[in-house]
Formats: structure tokens, sequence, C-alpha cells
């Protein structure tokens, strides 16, 4: 789970260059049929926590799921009967259209949705 910006109060910035290159990068790894149909202009916006009465100054309010699916397919049984590497399962993933947990997070973070702070806390938590 990761935590929802409050919609009173939450603020539209440019996000800086090492923010905008990382998210350009998880895009990029994005399988091509979520990537189709995403739309990124060149100049993008994200929204960061304020902090208001409504949300005792926190800036957060509720929370969102991010979630990865791996579909348990024929080939994927046979993966981990054979051969349960990481790279083998990771390849199957990618086969099937995964897309990962921080990637999840990174689209609601370009919806508006969550800070970039929070999904990064969220993805590299163990």
């Amino acid at each position: 789970l990761i935590r929802t910006l409050c919609p009173d109060c939450k603020k539209k910035v440019r996000p800086k260059k090492e923010v905008r290159d990382l998210i350009l990068k998880e895009i990029e790894n994005l399988p091509p049929i979520i990537k189709k149909d995403l739309k990124i202009p060149g100049a993008f916006y994200l929204y960061e926590p304020v902090g208001c009465k409504k949300c005792n100054g926190s800036g957060y309010a509720g929370r969102s799921g991010v979630f990865e699916v791996l579909e348990m397919t024929d080939q994927l049984a046979d993966i981990t009967l054979r051969e349960p590497s990481e790279a083998k399962i990771e390849e199957e993933a990618k086969r099937q259209g995964m897309i990962t947990m921080k990637q999840d997070g990174i689209l609601k973070v370009l919806e508006g949705v969550s800070s970039i702070e929070e999904v990064l806390r969220m993805a590299e938590e163990k």
C-alpha cells in the first residue's frame, strides 16, 4: 500500500531532472501493451504533499494498492519445476507483460494519486 495524496492540498510541481529520468527509465521498461496507451508529454508534472487541516498536516489522505501480478501459466509451472532461477522467472514475467510494483507505483504518480517519494519508499522496502 502507498499513501494517497490529499486532494485538497497536493501541489503540482515540475520533477527534478534525476526524478524525471528515473520515471522515463521505468516507462521505457514497461511492457509494450501498457506503453502504447501511455501518453507522456515532453514536460510533465508531478504532485507533492503539502498538508492542510483535512489531512492533519500530513499531505496524505488514505491508501491505494500497488500491484504486481504474475499468472501461473503452463510455461511458468514448467520453469518452477525444471529451472526455478530468478532470471528464468523474470524472463517469463516479461514475456507475460507483467509490470512491477515500482512501475505500477510510477503510473499512479503520473496520475497524481501519490508522490514519487512515497512510491520509492514502498518499492525499496524489503
